[in-house]
């Protein structure tokens, strides 16, 4: 295993004139080759967790789990090796329980033709506590696509099961806090005869529900169509203790032509389940399709409170949906991206808004590069209201050098300042996550590639903007004092100099910022 910790930034931009963040670390893990970040959470005592897998010198799968401390220091790197005699398969989901304890499932394959689910609990200083396997009798491959804990430990796993004779249904289980099986559950009928699997599962604390969704296939329109592998978005309440259905909806055709939903991201929020991904429209009878970005709210009873499509294109064939969810201050952020196909030149990046109750607030439209074509993939907002949003994609100009973009705006919707990771070889650099601590860090969790000889890293960068910082310097000391009385009473562009509250003016709030955060750093 190779690592490599890097400070300086020299292949990492930052644009516009203000408030500009800077690099205060970045980590690479190497492994042997093609190391893969599959997913992260931040952990109840302000460390970030990053799960991925990588082969070892065997070129045999492993699962990789990092815990980072604010200041970039690897606090422990563990990795789950496959069992003697078997192979190990890629892992699927993460999660972490309110004591910190780390939660990761996968795929094994304790036969050369038979894939198994495992579970592992590590507690929080890396320690493996215990491994769980499910296999259903009868069939030969279980998957699990993700994963939920709840407040006294258990864990939950959503996936499917696949048999030789082609049926394949969805699974959902719950692991008690020591690793044992309490109860698992399949389609209700009719869905039961139908293939179906289950990808997002997510816990409610309110009601003591666990809601999972995934998709259910859907007959053909027509004989031999190819769209006949296409599926709709079901959704089912479980009660966490013993697993009884509580409700259960099959979103399925909306329109004269079908329109089917599929859901990325879920989130429990006051008893209900929030979702957002996309729709597939017929556009017309000769089959032509459309791609929407789709946001919802459905009830324990399955009851479906409201739904938004979001066609940016109109009565045109585009391809549109929404890949992230975060809510924060009563509204849910969907982020998303459509494409035109019969036109290049009609590509955004767009952050759908909606209140709780569905009402529609004004989109968020923005382009890192004038030529970008991508997505806006995640998003968060901190205490101030302002939102970052972090961008995948690349410049039409040069199509295979993907780069990650994270963009910052105040609670106007202003841009306060653009950062661009691009690695120093031409290929793909991936965004998996972002996250902010209360200090002003900015995470961004992904791949890269350092060169074409070591294949694809797992890479960490943690951005510092410190709050009372008025002269962004990373630092909050004498000279924020003198920057603020400098440009005292002055209106300026949010986070400019002078600017630590980051509302437009210097006043007397920026004072007493500087004065209460003299002498901190960020987060170190």
């Amino acid at each position: 295993m190779r690592a490599k910790f890097v400070l300086s930034a020299f292949i990492c931009t930052a644009t516009l004139a203000v408030a500009q963040p800077w690099v205060q670390w970045m980590d690479v893990y190497q492994g042997v080759r093609n190391n893969t970040v599959k997913e992260s959470k931040w952990d109840p005592s302000g460390h970030l967790i990053v799960m991925g897998g990588d082969p070892d010198s065997e070129n045999r799968l492993r699962w990789t789990i990092i815990k980072y401390a604010p200041d970039g220091r690897r606090v422990w790197l563990r990795s789950i090796a496959r069992n003697s005699g078997e192979a190990l398969g890629g892992p699927s989901a993460l999660a972490v329980d309110s004591s910190g304890n780390v939660f990761v499932t996968g795929a094994a394959h304790p036969q050369p033709e038979r894939q198994a689910i495992d579970t592992v609990k590590m507690d929080r200083d890396g320690r493996l506590l215990w491994r769980h396997r499910f296999e259903t009798p009868g069939f030969n491959l279980d998957e699990s696509y993700d994963l939920a804990v709840d407040d006294s430990g258990n864990a939950y796993v959503a996936g499917m099961s696949e048999a030789w004779d082609a049926a394949i249904h969805y699974v959902v289980y719950k692991l008690n806090s020591d690793g044992q099986l309490q109860w698992m559950r399949r389609p209700p009928p009719p869905h039961d005869r139908t293939r179906s699997r289950a990808s997002r599962v997510a816990y409610s604390p309110q009601n003591d529900l666990i809601y999972a969704t995934g998709t259910v296939a859907v007959d053909a329109p027509r004989p031999n169509d190819w769209t006949r592998y296409w599926s709709d978005m079901w959704v089912a309440a479980y009660r966490a203790e013993d697993g009884a259905l509580v409700g259960f909806n099959r979103l399925a055709s909306q329109t004269e032509y079908s329109r089917h939903y599929h859901a990325l991201g879920i989130v429990a929020i006051d008893g209900d389940l929030i979702f957002t991904g996309g729709t597939i429209t017929w556009a017309n009878d000769r089959g032509q399709v459309s791609f929407a970005a789709a946001t919802g709210r459905i009830r324990p009873n399955g009851e479906l409170a409201w739904v938004r499509v979001y066609e940016l294109y109109p009565q045109s064939q585009f391809f549109g949906s929404a890949i992230g969810l975060t809510i924060a201050n009563g509204i849910v952020y969907s982020f998303s991206g459509a494409d035109h196909w019969t036109d290049i030149d009609l590509y955004d990046c767009y952050v759908l808004r909606y209140r709780l109750d569905g009402a529609p607030l004004e989109p968020l439209f923005y382009r890192p590069m004038p030529d970008f074509e991508g997505n806006a993939q995640r998003g968060r907002v901190d205490a101030f209201g302002s939102l970052y949003v972090g961008y995948g994609g690349s410049q039409r100009s040069s199509s295979l050098n993907q780069d990650v973009y994270v963009a910052k705006f105040n609670a106007g919707d202003q841009l306060t300042w653009q950062y661009r990771w691009h690695a120093p070889a031409d290929n793909v650099d991936t965004l998996e996550d972002l996250f902010l601590d209360d200090w002003g860090g900015v995470y961004i969790v992904g791949t890269t590639v350092w060169d074409w000889t070591s294949g694809a890293d797992a890479i960490t960068i943690k951005l510092c903007q410190r709050w009372g910082d008025a002269n962004n310097d990373g630092r909050v000391d004498g000279t924020d004092l003198e920057t603020v009385l400098e440009n005292f009473g002055a209106i300026v562009p949010p986070g400019s100099n002078g600017d630590a509250v980051k509302d437009g003016f210097v006043d007397d709030a920026d004072l007493a910022l500087v004065l209460w955060m003299y002498g901190e750093t960020c987060g170190d």
